[in-house]
């Protein structure tokens, strides 16, 4: 049995979709690799691991779904990418550059408008503390 679609995509046998399906299970190996070895795209080897559950906080990867390694901010960077700004040590173009993700990335982080619960507390976190030492 063939797995893939249209003329350009790579057919993959029922042994290959089953060692990948192993392989990411079993490894910290990511879709965009898996996808170099087996010559195929990355959105087709998500749709072959898909419905594995997967450790994301081993693999370090994001909030958009736990199927899906394809964003580059995890809790951790998040955190940190949110203290770096509110301390004013660095900016958002910097910060950016560092992580190696799109300055737009890191507005959203930093307005609230994405992983709006760890915005909210290191906010009311970095209030406080600016309220302790203006006294």
């Amino acid at each position: 049995m063939k797995v893939g679609r249209g003329s350009n995509s790579a057919k993959l046998d029922i042994y290959e979709v089953q060692a990948i399906q192993k392989i990411y299970g079993e490894s910290e190996i990511t879709m965009q690799e898996l996808a170099k070895k087996y010559n195929v795209s990355a959105t087709q080897i998500f749709r072959l691991v898909k419905n594995i559950e997967t450790d994301n906080k081993k693999r370090g990867i994001g909030s958009v779904s736990k199927f899906c390694n394809f964003t580059k901010i995890n809790e951790n960077i998040a955190t940190r990418i949110l203290i770096l700004y509110m301390s004013g040590k660095m900016t958002q173009k910097a910060i950016a550059q560092n992580y190696n993700i799109h300055q737009s990335s890191v507005s959203k982080l930093c307005s609230g408008k994405t992983w709006k619960h760890l915005f909210q507390g290191i906010k009311e976190k970095y209030n406080n503390e600016f309220l302790k030492i203006s006294k």
